[in-house]
């Protein structure tokens, strides 16, 4: 009998669920990978629930640019209480597109102590991504910090950036609509 070691199996389950169709949907509309399964969010969530969070496994992955599955997957499965504040900043600063760093953000970012600290860092950096990302961390902030995180959403929406411009504005809204 033929033993897996985890990525051979995590890369079998993504390879079963591929969709040619989203595949070349996600390719046309510009994904910067160059393989992509297709496979979707729920089924991405589905894997990482039934994988064991390690952190060394989600480094592998996300060390595979080239796969959208694999940065996708690699922060649900990264568990919180081992990322550093240098590691989170190394995979803010790698991550391709807004995909990626969507759920970069969404699922590991945003849950560590130093999220906040981690925002702030990238919410005047020059690369566009990078801001983006921040304002991602920050909604999760709204509450605890308006002002500030009002401030910096009204300096992006005046960068006028198309990449961070419409989330600019969906920032200044909830926080106009939480005060």
């Amino acid at each position: 009998m033929t033993q897996f070691n985890d990525i051979q199996l995590i890369k079998r389950r993504l390879y079963a669920m591929r969709n040619g169709i989203t595949a070349q949907t996600l390719r046309t509309a510009g994904s910067p990978h160059r393989l992509i399964m297709g496979v979707n969010l729920p089924q991405l969530v589905e894997i990482a629930q039934t994988t064991q969070p390690n952190a060394l496994l989600a480094r592998k992955l996300w060390g595979d640019i080239n796969t959208r599955e694999s940065m996708l997957l690699a922060p649900m499965i990264f568990p919180t209480e081992e990322m550093t504040f240098e590691e989170a900043s190394q995979w803010l600063e790698t991550t391709i597109g807004t995909e990626a760093t969507d759920i970069l953000c969404h699922r590991l970012l945003r849950k560590l102590p130093f999220a906040y600290k981690l925002a702030i860092k990238y919410a005047d950096s020059e690369n566009p991504l990078w801001r983006y990302a921040s304002l991602r961390i920050l909604w999760h902030f709204i509450s605890v910090y308006p002002q500030d995180i009002q401030a910096i959403a009204q300096r992006e929406l005046a960068n006028s950036e198309p990449l961070t411009k419409k989330l600019a504005a969906q920032t200044i809204s909830e926080i106009e609509f939480y005060i």
